[in-house]
């Protein structure tokens, strides 16, 4: 099952008029535009996240935006640029695209993007189907106007998935049309009110249901006040996509990366915490059941 090939056909009818004749009518493709990366920012804004909590995911996401670091890395691609869009999530009915694609390959560019998403209204959420931000993503991916050597899904969320189409399938369909999920999942351990879908350990689940595709990752942000920091970093390793080689900036200035040198040592001097972030990478077998069906339920052996 392809759940996007007749999302947008037009990407394909240059194929089929050069198997057959050249045309000349008004309704000959036209070239996706070249950029780096494609990138659907898909946040959670489900029940268990409270408006205080979501507006903390659109001011780290702005914040990281306007950060030199993610600026420099979008500068050191190969085309300088990025087509980004950002969407909050909960179930299919209520998913709402908050800033449609841009293309980011300035500072002025960067900045203006993130302060169109701090004046966009907060969604309102219901339950957490993880499902319907994939779909939604993955068609805005392949329905856009832009070519990117990478195609990405960056899923940030506290909770399994409960409402919409199983996880499994439609994360490995997505997977299968080239696209990588990498996810930022909010631990809530300790926190007064996390919801009913309170998932202790979401950053297994995230690591065995969610993310997936060549060179997929998480970093796990522990509560919202450290989504910026987390969203930062995220966005550094995403834009930057080893084995190319990048630059990144610290106390001491530029440092240039060789292909096979590991990045994360070199981003810890960005973040303030001198540990950096958890950084995970997702099992060699993905979990096939990964739905909550009623109460609190589990997945794949682990237990809320």
């Amino acid at each position: 099952m392809k759940l996007f090939q007749t999302i947008a056909p037009w990407r394909h009818c240059a194929v089929a008029v050069a198997v057959g004749f050249a045309v000349t009518t008004p309704f000959a493709a036209v070239a996706a535009e070249a950029v780096d990366l494609e990138l659907v920012l898909a946040t959670d804004v489900s029940r268990s996240i409270s408006a205080e909590e979501a507006y903390l995911q659109r001011e780290g996401t702005a914040a990281a935006f306007k950060s030199p670091e993610v600026t420099r890395a979008i500068a050191l691609g190969a085309n300088g640029k990025i087509a980004v869009a950002y969407v909050d999530w909960s179930v299919d009915y209520l998913n709402r695209v908050i800033v449609d694609w841009r293309i980011i390959n300035s500072k002025e560019s960067a900045e203006a993007f993130a302060d169109e998403l701090l004046k966009v209204e907060l969604t309102p959420g219901q339950r957490t189907s993880i499902s319907s931000a994939l779909q939604m993503s993955a068609q805005m991916i392949d329905a856009n106007s832009y070519e990117g050597t990478r195609k990405v899904i960056d899923i940030s969320g506290d909770g399994q998935n409960n409402a919409g189409l199983p996880l499994a399938p439609v994360r490995e369909d997505v997977i299968a049309n080239g696209i990588v999920v990498n996810g930022l999942p909010i631990i809530l351990k300790g926190e007064e009110f996390a919801g009913r879908n309170f998932t202790p350990e979401i950053d297994k689940y995230y690591a065995r249901c969610v993310i997936g595709g060549r060179g997929s990752f998480l970093i796990v942000a522990r509560g919202f006040k450290d989504f910026a920091v987390a969203i930062r970093h995220k966005l550094i390793m995403e834009i930057s996509a080893l084995p190319n080689p990048i630059q990144y900036a610290d106390t001491r200035g530029f440092i240039r990366l060789a292909a096979a040198q590991d990045l994360t040592q070199f981003l810890k001097p960005l973040l303030p915490n001198a540990n950096g972030p958890v950084i995970v990478r997702p099992p060699a077998t993905r979990d096939t059941d990964c739905d909550q069906r009623g109460g609190f339920g589990g997945f794949g052996g682990f237990q809320p």
